[in-house]
């Protein structure tokens, strides 16, 4: 769905980590038959590129997952560091 959904024109780079979904054979065959896309794995215990995970789980754990937002406004006023 999301090939079919960017401009053919375009080169789509993304950045993975080394999650055996992302490594496994039928990944890495799927990647191959479609060039556009350009994979860069992240290196092997690499955890502090992960760091951003880190603060989105916390996000997640003090506003969003009790949060009730009427409009964006209310959402990002709230998301802010205390």
């Amino acid at each position: 769905m999301l090939d079919a959904s960017i401009d053919p024109g375009h080169q789509i780079y993304v950045v993975v980590d080394n999650g055996s979904s992302h490594v496994a054979k039928a990944t890495r065959a799927w990647f191959a038959a479609h060039p556009r896309w350009h994979v860069h794995w992240t290196p092997v215990h690499a955890s502090w590129l992960n760091q951003i995970e880190l603060y989105f789980s916390a996000l997640t754990r003090r506003v969003v997952r009790h949060g009730d937002f009427n409009s964006r406004t209310t959402s990002s006023t709230r998301s802010k560091p205390t």
